[in-house]
């Protein structure tokens, strides 16, 4: 979400049924003693980057179809890219 490879943040959701395992007594015991939100400078770096997601993700799947599309009839390529109009279940 950054984009400037500057911050490493994350989110972990589960659902109920986990409550009780072993793994979500670690993560539990993990963020009871090391803390689970981040500092504000990170939060600053993050919601900076997520100003110009959107631009980054368009440019990104327009590169994405362009390549897709070059390659589409290479015989020795298999191309599979939802966004091509041919893909099954396009």
């Amino acid at each position: 979400l950054n984009g400037h490879s500057d911050v490493l943040s994350g989110a972990l959701v589960a659902s109920n049924k986990h409550a009780e395992s072993e793994r979500w007594s670690r993560v539990a015991w993990n963020r009871r003693n090391y803390g689970s939100v981040m500092g504000a400078f990170d939060a600053w770096l993050l919601q900076r980057g997520m100003r110009t997601l959107y631009l980054r993700v368009a440019r990104q799947s327009a590169s994405a179809l362009e390549i897709a599309q070059r390659f589409q009839d290479h015989e020795k390529i298999e191309v599979l890219y939802p966004g091509l109009k041919g893909f099954r279940g396009h």
